[in-house]
């Protein structure tokens, strides 16, 4: 949904190599297609944010696994597939035809400095106590607590 995440994932997944710096993926991207996504966009700035998704889509799919719903929910033909979804997906088994397995990793990593100053200079923010009492959005502060966690830059 946004681009900055989009390119804080990417980064810390592919360590910087896929987008580089955040400025340069702002400049070649991000500017152009939120630009292009603007109502009052002109049909040129139409254009160009439109070919600078398809090139960011082209330069993310090797590295981006999707599945669409039409790709899942086919009637699974093979026993042997069935038997298999039938431990992941019990309710559903006949309806799944799943093609590429799914690996899960759990990667513990530290807040650097930076990170580690920012979240607890927001814990103990007038947001933060706004939430404690029940005046502020909890869904909100939990936004920013996770965007220090994924990148300082998202802020």
């Amino acid at each position: 949904n946004n681009l900055r995440n989009l390119w804080a994932l990417f980064d810390y997944a592919c360590d910087g190599q896929l987008f580089g710096p955040l400025k340069t993926f702002v400049t070649e991207f991000e500017t152009p297609i939120l630009a292009g996504n603007d109502r009052k966009a002109t049909e040129f700035e139409k254009q160009i944010g439109c070919k600078t998704a398809e090139l960011l889509r082209k330069r993310i799919k090797p590295h981006f696994l999707r599945r669409e719903k039409c790709d899942v929910f086919k009637q699974a033909e093979d026993p042997e597939e069935e038997d298999a979804l039938e431990v992941a997906v019990p309710v559903v088994k006949n309806q799944l035809n799943i093609s590429a397995k799914k690996n899960d990793f759990v990667v513990w990593t530290f807040l650097n400095p930076i990170q580690l100053e920012l979240y607890q200079n927001f814990l103990s923010s007038e947001e933060i106590s706004g939430v404690l009492n029940k005046t502020k959005s909890p869904l909100a502060a939990i936004s920013v607590l996770k965007k220090i966690c994924d990148h300082p830059a998202l802020l």
